[in-house]
């Protein structure tokens, strides 16, 4: 697995097209943070946890049909594997927006085109492309 470091800085958080994202506000991210480079893969997440609980299948393609419980069970165990208490963790909301925006300002990372996301976002409609 391999982290790049993000760098502090502040960016608009939300979105006034989504209820649950509004109101649209300036978040400041104060301190460096580690993100994962790429999403974890199959492999990866068989290797740690012994199980490999997703429903489309390849060992190159992200980890899918996890929760938030089973997330926070990873980074436990590849901090027990690196034997360091608290190396990794889980973005917070706020990191893992600033780091996916990349700078940008648009609806998304890539502009403000929703008909693009299946070039530059994994979801269901491209699962078919890559198995």
């Amino acid at each position: 697995m391999e982290f790049v470091l993000i760098q502090p800085g502040t960016f608009m958080m939300g979105s006034d097209d989504y209820k649950d994202e509004q109101p649209v506000h300036q978040v400041t991210i104060s301190k460096p943070f580690y993100m994962g480079q790429n999403p974890v893969t199959q492999e990866e997440w068989n290797a740690l946890m012994e199980s490999n609980p997703s429903r489309f299948k390849g060992n190159r393609l992200p980890v899918e049909q996890v929760c938030w419980h089973d997330a926070i069970d990873f980074i436990q165990k590849l901090n027990e594997r690196k034997r360091c208490s608290g190396c990794h963790r889980l973005p917070t909301e706020a990191e893992w927006e600033y780091a996916t925006r990349a700078g940008t300002t648009t609806a998304h990372s890539f502009g403000d085109d929703s008909a693009d996301l299946g070039n530059d976002t994994w979801y269901w409609k491209n699962v078919a492309r890559t198995t």
